[in-house]
């Protein structure tokens, strides 16, 4: 022992005698929750036989006592006590191994009185606890700590105390426990906080009102020397108390848990628990260890990882030996903590260190719920939200109604509907069935300001308030602990995302938790910045602007809310924009164009600069898909960095280049991304849709007719009340083109009688003049022709007024020719979607035919645009599921696409099994014809990968070199002095396999976004297979993982059998991959994937950087497919490059030339 250890010997020797021997009262110094002392309380109260019991715990929660220590109460469970008019809550959790617990277990059970004597909770409230100032002067404590090797107070507590228990008497153990709480209490000497105090002298109060009775106080150890020795002054105990209401309801383990930010917890409560069984049963802990190390090694088995016999045999031994190198009886908690995390981690700390300490986690802390009994008063969070909906005015549970009440709120405006709509969110945020909110649509694309709820006390509203009484006693108590606790969850299972971390920040605004919001805001520029894409990202800035606008609610107008700068945040979505150069969905053109508005609004604020911007917008104009062409276009309009004529030439090409199937599908995308972009830009202002108007006004009728069906494609990405709002828009900015009457001829109704009847009049007034003035006959008329005969006549029969219905689906023409064009479409694309949709094509009484089959549409269908607009339009129809268009394709040929087959498998989901084997056939001539197409591509890439070997064998090229060499012996010159040689063994080339062959692991991503890549994929993986000497996996996942290597070699089977959509699950695809890799530098693994982990991107980052570090060739593919142009979560995916997995989008010849070299060892 140390001189300091000896010194403090001396000094405690007479101060802790008469502490330990004090009988006025028997001093029990605990700490809150121990084992040890919980095991030997029993004792030591039998032995000294009290009269009475006095309890450190404040006086309101007496007439909780005698169910606190009720038979059927079942710990853990929590006393807890708030202001009656808000705030000040205090929480006192108990479970088994918590020494007052036992106390009054055993008062109740042996009939002795038991009382609370601390200071009363409503006096408490007013109190501030000074933080302690630490000296710098050698202490008691300090000296113990380094006596025990303990880094802090609890690992002493269990060196001094707890690890005794097995051998030491329940005397020794109380005689510890005083020593520990004497050491503190020396070196706060003389800064004591004022509460302590005040508390320490109410407790002395409580114990002079029981003179003459023999006196046991259970108090915290710290507090036993101020009532064995009181000090000679009092604080003054007159303050006035606060009436406070008192709640006794059940807990859990996950709660008591220190690390679950609730008060008054304990590291590992089961583990608590286990030990505290094992004092009971006065055994070693040593089979506790035991038995607590093989649990958690099968909780890592069940996840899929190995822990068997020998590691748990590694860390029972290792927490052994701990214990016996440290001089200490047997193992604590820090002993078997350190042998777990050494044996069992190996060295790992994300990955298996994860798992570990998930299985800790389950196994240490527990999941055990407590019970109180039947009988016990109601209280808690079931007592307080009756009484907050009485003040608030809301149906109680004397109020059922058999329908619910629809209540409309205005939070914003008044204080009461602010704190109802607070009750509520938090109701619903805690799960309790009661309240429901409905959609309130604000004035233009302005936030609402009102709130609308249908409510009704329910039977499962009861059933819940109390398990949401678990997480506190007041509402607000237990929106906390919910949030927190569902947080936790999502953190343990690795699901908290930045989309994850964005609702449980809007839902903590929501709810009011202010000082939650603001922890949640200080942490954004860590993971949450790295890890957003592009919608995280754009939803964070709209929650700014809801704080900046006061548009929550529950935020009061004062609250200190300190927001971080933007900067930071527009700048990684200025990164994220990257990732949606190949994107076909419509909302990343309408995502795109906000964040161009928002750099712009910021740039002054911000200083954020727009060379970035302006760059990647001129990129996308060229080089991007279709529809992000369109935005760009228009964003770069915008910002000013495009000319006005400039736009409107380079819009009006769109039209000019639509000569073909590819072309047209490409206007049609363009179109899409600029009116998604505009987003009603145009309906209100048509003029600079300029350049495509002008084209589709002048061009010829045969050449509209053909951009037809892709021009309705590409205006149908709007509602059917904003195309009409569109076209009234184009003829205020477009008059006169629209209608050679001039702008009044708007007034008239469109009538084809009446355009013959004034042609009729131009005909015989031209006659008339010839006559009159004998003029040369400029043309030969012939008799006056119908309205139905006069359009198409000539080559412009279609106006542009008819023209824009047309493409708008407005209303159909009544001239015959349009009229069919217009049923036609509107048999493929219907009345589109949104506001308006519910009236107008084919609605009410109108007087069109619907087709009476399928045939007769296509049939239509080819006879207005022709043969290839035909196929154009028939794959379009199947995309959109229209089934019976496929059996029509069965006997007509077909131009094999990757389009095409994508519509063929679209339709799986919709059709029998009967109706898939009619259409198999014509998907396995596409599949087959495909792969054809491709593999006469990508082999020349992959010719030479295996060792030419020469043999006698016919089969292969001749090996000229060998057949030369074995035949020298046969060579003569002719005549001329020509060499010949007339070989009589001739050898050829063959493949042969090297000694180890090559593994190619292709793992694609299934979800939605990525059928163009999953179908090539598939393509790529039956050419892939047929190589010598290489085998090969085909691994499909979204949340779940499957293998379908068993159809690599059938294209058609593997693809039918692939269900596209669902989430997406990276890191459990790439820890199947990793577990079936047998020789890593022999295997190539490509993930086919957009990058969307629906997961934390810890667990993909780690299982890409252990596939790395062990030497598998890694290539990520963002997109595989012809165009190379991928959408995909640029900011995941620069973490799985710097992981050691670089990132591409490949065309297959591409992908097929990095196979090819990485196995000729080139890279």
């Amino acid at each position: 022992m140390g001189q300091d250890a000896q010194n403090l010997e001396k000094l405690a020797r007479a101060e802790l005698a008469d502490l330990v021997a004090c009988r006025t009262p028997l001093l029990i110094g605990v700490r809150h929750h121990s084992p040890a002392l919980a095991a030997a309380i029993p004792e030591l109260l039998a032995d000294f036989n009290p009269d009475v019991i006095l309890i450190e715990l404040p006086m309101e929660f007496e007439p909780w006592l005698q169910w606190l220590g009720h038979s059927e109460t079942k710990a853990p469970v929590a006393l807890a006590s708030v202001n009656k008019a808000g705030g000040g809550l205090s929480f006192y959790p108990f479970a088994e191994f918590s020494p007052e617990f036992a106390a009054v277990k055993w008062a109740v059970a042996h009939s002795v009185p038991i009382r609370p004597c601390d200071l009363p909770s409503g006096v408490r409230v007013d109190l501030a606890r000074e933080p302690h100032e630490h000296s710098d002067q050698p202490t008691i404590s300090a000296a113990l700590e380094t006596h025990f090797h303990s880094p802090d107070f609890e690992s002493l507590w269990d060196r001094a105390v707890e690890v005794h228990a097995a051998d030491a008497d329940a005397e020794a153990l109380r005689r510890s426990a005083l020593y520990i709480g004497w050491a503190l209490r020396q070196d706060a000497e003389g800064v004591v906080p004022e509460v302590d105090l005040i508390r320490e002298a109410h407790m002395r109060k409580v114990l002079a009102e029981c003179p003459g009775k023999r006196v046991a106080m259970v108090i915290g150890s710290f507090h036993a020397p101020a009532i064995a020795k009181p000090p000679d002054s009092s604080p003054d105990l007159s303050a006035a108390a606060h009436e406070m209401v008192t709640s006794f309801i059940p807990y859990s383990f996950e709660l008591l848990d220190s690390r679950s930010n609730y008060p008054a917890g304990i590291r590992d409560p089961m583990w608590q628990q286990r030990v505290l069984e094992a004092h009971r049963a006065k055994a070693k802990l040593d089979d506790t260890v035991a038995d607590v190390i093989v649990q958690i090694c099968r909780e890592i088995r069940r996840v899929g990882h190995i822990a068997g016999v020998p590691d748990a045999d590694a860390a029972s031994r290792m927490a052994m030996d701990l214990a016996a190198l440290r001089d200490l009886p047997g193992p604590g908690r820090q002993e078997v903590v350190e042998a777990i995390q050494s044996a069992l981690a190996r060295g790992e700390i994300g990955g298996r260190g994860r798992i570990l300490a998930n299985a800790m986690d389950t196994v240490m802390v527990g999941r055990e719920r407590g019970k109180i009994p039947a009988a016990a008063p109601k209280s808690g969070l079931s007592a307080h939200v009756q009484n907050l909906f009485s003040e608030l005015g809301l149906p109680g549970p004397s109020t059922r109604s058999e329908a619910p009440t629809t209540l409309r709120l205005e939070p914003m405006r008044n204080t009461r509907d602010r704190d109802r709509h607070i009750a509520l969110k938090r109701l619903a945020s805690c799960a309790i069935p009661y309240a429901k909110e409905g959609q309130v649509q604000g004035l233009g694309n302005a936030e609402a300001v009102s709130t609308s709820w249908e409510i009704q006390w329910q039977p499962g509203t009861d059933a819940m308030l109390e398990l949401a009484g678990i997480w506190g006693v007041t509402l607000e108590q237990a929106t906390r602990g919910a949030i927190q606790r569902r947080e936790s969850q999502l953190k343990l299972d690795e699901s908290l995302t930045p989309s994850e971390r964005l609702r449980v920040l809007t839902e903590c605004a929501d709810c009011g938790l202010v000082d939650m919001v603001q922890e949640r805001l200080d942490a954004l520029e860590t993971e949450f910045v790295n890890e957003a894409d592009l919608t995280a990202l754009l939803g964070l800035m709209r929650f700014f602007e809801r704080i900046h606008g006061g548009h929550f609610p529950a935020l009061n107008s004062d609250s200190t809310l300190v927001l971080p700068p933007r900067a930071p945040f527009l700048a990684a979505a200025l990164r994220a924009i990257e990732g949606l150069i190949g994107s076909e969905n419509a909302s990343d053109a309408a995502d795109l164009m906000e964040i161009v508005l928002l750099v712009r609004a910021q740039r002054e604020e911000e200083t954020l600069g727009l060379g970035r911007l302006f760059y990647t917008l001129k990129t996308f104009r060229t080089e991007a898909s279709p529809l992000i062409q369109g935005a760009a276009t228009l964003a770069l309009r915008v910002c000013d960095e495009l000319e006005p004529e400039r736009f409107v030439e380079e819009t009006g090409a769109w039209i000019d280049a639509g000569v073909d199937q590819s072309a047209r599908q490409t206007m049609s995308g363009r179109i899409k991304g600029l009116l998604v972009a505009g987003s009603g830009m145009f309906e209100s202002d048509a003029s600079d849709l300029r350049g495509i108007s002008t084209r589709i006004h002048t061009i010829e009728d045969e050449a509209f007719l053909e951009r037809l069906p892709a021009l309705r494609e590409g205006f149908d990405v709007l509602t059917y009340g904003a195309r009409d709002q569109l076209l009234e828009s184009l003829q205020d900015a477009f008059p006169k083109a629209l209608d050679p009457r001039g702008a009044r001829g708007f007034e008239f109704e469109e009538n084809a009688a009446f355009i013959a009847l004034l042609k009729t009049a131009d005909h015989r007034a031209f006659t008339r003049a010839q006559e009159i003035f004998e003029a040369p006959r400029q043309a030969e008329f012939t008799d006056v022709q119908t309205p139905e005969e006069t359009l198409g006549a000539t080559s412009n029969s279609l106006d542009p007024l008819t023209r824009w219905k047309l493409i708008l689906g407005r209303q159909k023409d009544r001239q015959q020719n349009a009229g069919s064009v217009a049923r036609a479409l509107d048999q493929l694309y219907g009345q589109g979607q949104g506001e308006g949709s519910g009236r107008g094509i084919g609605q009410g009484g109108g007087q069109e035919d619907a087709y009476p089959s399928m045939r007769e549409w296509t049939e239509d269908i080819e006879a207005l645009f022709g043969t290839k607009v035909r196929e154009e339009v028939m794959a379009r129809a199947i995309e959109l599921g229209h089934a019976t268009v496929a059996f029509e394709l069965e006997n007509a040929p077909v131009e094999p696409s990757i389009e095409l087959l994508e519509g063929l498998l679209s339709l799986k989901g919709s059709l029998s099994e009967s109706q898939i084997a009619h259409l198999r056939p014509l998907i396995r001539s596409v599949v087959q014809a495909l792969v054809k197409k491709l593999a006469n591509r990508i082999m020349p890439a992959l010719t030479g990968i295996s060792t030419p070997r020469p043999t006698r064998r016919k089969g292969g090229p001749i090996d000229f070199k060998r057949t030369i060499g074995a035949n020298l012996d046969r060579a003569r010159r002719d005549e001329d002095g020509v060499a010949r040689i007339v070989p009589d063994k001739i050898y050829f080339k063959t493949r042969a396999k090297r000694s180890l062959d090559w593994h190619i692991s292709i793992v694609v991503d299934v979800s939605g976004s990525m059928e163009p890549s999953v179908i090539y994929s598939a393509l790529m993986a039956s050419i892939l297979q047929g190589l010598p000497s290489v085998s090969l996996s085909f691994i499909a996942f979204n949340t779940q993982v499957i293998d379908l290597s068993h159809l690599v070699d059938d294209p058609l089977s593997l693809l039918l059998e692939v269900e596209v959509g669902g989430g997406t699950h990276i890191a459990k695809a790439l820890k199947y991959a990793r577990e079936r890799v047998k020789v890593p530098n022999r295997t190539i693994l490509a993930l086919v994937t957009d990058f969307e982990e629906g997961w934390s991107a810890d667990g993909m980052v780690r299982e890409a950087r252990v596939l790395a570090e062990s030497g598998v060739h890694l290539l990520g593919l963002a997109a595989l497919d012809d165009s190379g142009k991928p959408r995909y979560n640029n900011a995941l995916a620069s973490l799985m490059v710097a992981a050691g997995m670089p990132v591409a989008a490949l065309t297959p010849m591409e992908l097929a030339e990095w196979v090819g070299d990485v196995m000729r060892g080139k890279k």
